[in-house]
């Protein structure tokens, strides 16, 4: 089992880089953020934007939806994980690892493992960018931001261990969809909130959108849980009817 983390582990070094660059790059895209939005541009702009209408409330739900998305950044690459382990089973790495001395219960944990390992750790730097935003920030709490980004977490948490399952399952052709299916909802739904953010009554409605959100994080963590936990087994369970024996 430890060789098999070992072996994810240097299969995703570069994907490991690629995820402090981007944490890094985050932090001071955060800092920057926050700055202009208290001195700078984006100042200017919340001011032509109330000389257009919109109130102070308003346009700071531009503002969280933004830093949210720059918060999520790091933790959306976790999807690359599960990404890595399906390209093994596309060049068939999963024949090497049934004839591996190892039970299906520690081939699955081995997987499970890393993606919570690799998960969590993301998901604690983004909390921290919270953290940092929300003490920065006049206009929201990191209560707030920290609140919503686990929620993100635990809605990103079914996705990735419900495709491990699929995985397992049906191989890496169904999987590959169902990775997709985030990147063609979450984004263009992001990328249409910070648009009609502008719109008054639009922007109202996505602020009661996200305080619902931001309430309900407890809830998007239990399901995440659940999810994983019923993949965890799931999988455990096909991989050894798939063997026959273990």
């Amino acid at each position: 089992m430890k060789g098999l983390i070992l072996k994810d582990f240097y299969c995703l070094r570069t994907t490991v880089k690629t995820v402090v660059c981007v944490s890094i790059f985050s932090f001071l895209l955060c800092i920057m953020c926050i700055f202009s939005i208290r001195y700078g541009n984006l100042a200017k702009l919340s001011q032509e934007l109330a000389e257009d209408g919109m109130n102070a409330a308003e346009a700071a739900i531009l503002w969280r939806i933004l830093l949210s998305m720059i918060i999520f950044l790091p933790m959306s690459l976790s999807g690359n994980v599960v990404q890595c382990f399906l390209e093994d089973q596309k060049f068939g790495f999963g024949r090497v690892e049934a004839s591996l001395p190892l039970s299906a219960f520690a081939v699955v944990t081995a997987r499970f493992g890393f993606i919570l390992i690799f998960g969590g750790t993301v998901f604690l730097f983004s909390t921290f960018l919270a953290l940092v935003s929300g003490a920065l920030s006049p206009d929201f709490t990191a209560s707030e931001l920290v609140r919503f980004n686990s929620a993100l977490a635990g809605l990103l948490l079914v996705v990735v261990t419900v495709t491990m399952f699929v995985m397992y399952v049906t191989g890496s052709r169904w999987a590959d969809m169902l990775m997709a299916l985030p990147v063609f909802a979450v984004v263009p739904a992001m990328m249409f909130s910070v648009a009609e953010s502008g719109e008054g009554m639009e922007a109202a409605m996505i602020g009661e959108i996200l305080q619902w959100v931001e309430l309900k994080a407890g809830l998007f963590g239990l399901l995440g849980i659940f999810a994983a936990a019923c993949a965890y087994a799931g999988s455990i369970w096909t991989v050894r009817k798939k063997r026959g024996i273990r």
